[in-house]
């Protein structure tokens, strides 16, 4: 009896399960993947094809086609609006007295409204002449090379606001034509009697022929100025468009242009401003169509590829 009792009180060990060929199944997991380590597979990626890469491939070619019809579609239709516009703006080069007769009511107009004398600006720029070849070639290089500039950027960084774009420069320059046709107007350069100096012919380089009516460019189309109202878009549309700190710096582009082209008397102060007026005209009403909304998410009546 005392013997079976000792037995009973010393502890039985319980025999240690072996488990062959995987993992006690209490704690089993997921086995780690090669790449992560981190215990859940990894899928792996199916190798394409070659009827894929061709078919991709293909798909990339028709997408790069469309973009380049609809960019030489755009340049077409832009390089038509401006042969009109210029063309338009010859018809005008036969009513050179009635220019002259506007002419003089701006001048009495402009001193009525107090704006400064271009005449006076004039010579007191030009008692350091140092800047009259360099304004010259501000108003001859700057202009046309600055608008294009702009409106390839929009068109290939920021096509949702290519529509809206464009429908601002067609209905600007469908105004200023308009206004050519209603006011033609010799600028202040032809005006006798002020003492203003065409600085262009005597500095150059001259953007317009020796004889009024020859060469591409009407010299009795000063109003309105587009120089001006063109620049003041550009710096709009940088401004509303980019995401540099820096673009604001292109508010001096409109602001230079005008003083140019008063400076040079190729302008009046009141072309710039009814020029400037257009444009903020044109880019207000199209803010009004639905279809030529530039926001981000909005519908967008872009031609060609979405960006």
């Amino acid at each position: 009896m005392r013997l079976q009792c000792a037995l009973r009180a010393v502890p039985t060990r319980q025999p240690r399960l072996r488990f062959h060929g995987s993992r006690d199944p209490r704690t089993r997991r997921n086995p780690p993947d090669v790449a992560g380590g981190s215990g859940q597979a990894t899928p792996r990626m199916k190798p394409m094809t070659r009827s894929e890469a061709e078919g991709a491939a293909l798909g990339n070619e028709r997408r790069i086609s469309r973009v380049v019809l609809a960019t030489v579609l755009q340049i077409a239709v832009m390089a038509v609006v401006l042969l009109v516009y210029e063309y338009g703006r010859h018809l005008v080069d036969g009513r050179s007295a009635q220019a002259f007769s506007n002419a003089r009511w701006v001048w009495d107009a402009e001193r009525a409204l107090r704006l400064p004398d271009e005449a006076s600006l004039q010579n007191w720029a030009l008692g350091w002449d140092g800047w009259v070849r360099a304004a010259n070639q501000y108003y001859v290089r700057v202009h046309f090379p600055a608008t294009t500039v702009f409106m390839v950027w929009v068109w290939f960084r920021h096509r949702r606001a290519w529509p809206r774009v464009r429908a601002a420069v067609v209905l600007s320059a469908a105004a200023a034509l308009a206004l050519h046709f209603a006011f033609p107007l010799a600028p202040p350069r032809m005006l006798p009697g002020h003492g203003l100096v065409d600085l262009m012919r005597a500095y150059g380089p001259s953007a317009y022929p020796a004889e009024p009516g020859s060469g591409l460019a009407n010299q009795f189309a000063a109003m309105p100025s587009l120089h001006v109202g063109w620049a003041l878009l550009v710096a709009w549309g940088v401004v509303r468009y980019g995401r540099s700190r820096w673009r604001y710096l292109v508010v001096a582009h409109p602001v230079v242009t005008l003083l140019v082209v008063v400076l040079t008397a190729n302008h009046y102060w009141l072309d710039g401003i009814v020029g400037s007026a257009i444009v903020v005209a044109v880019v207000w009403a199209t803010s009004a169509v639905p279809w030529l909304d530039d926001r981000e998410g909005g519908p967008s009546g872009a031609v060609g590829a979405p960006r």
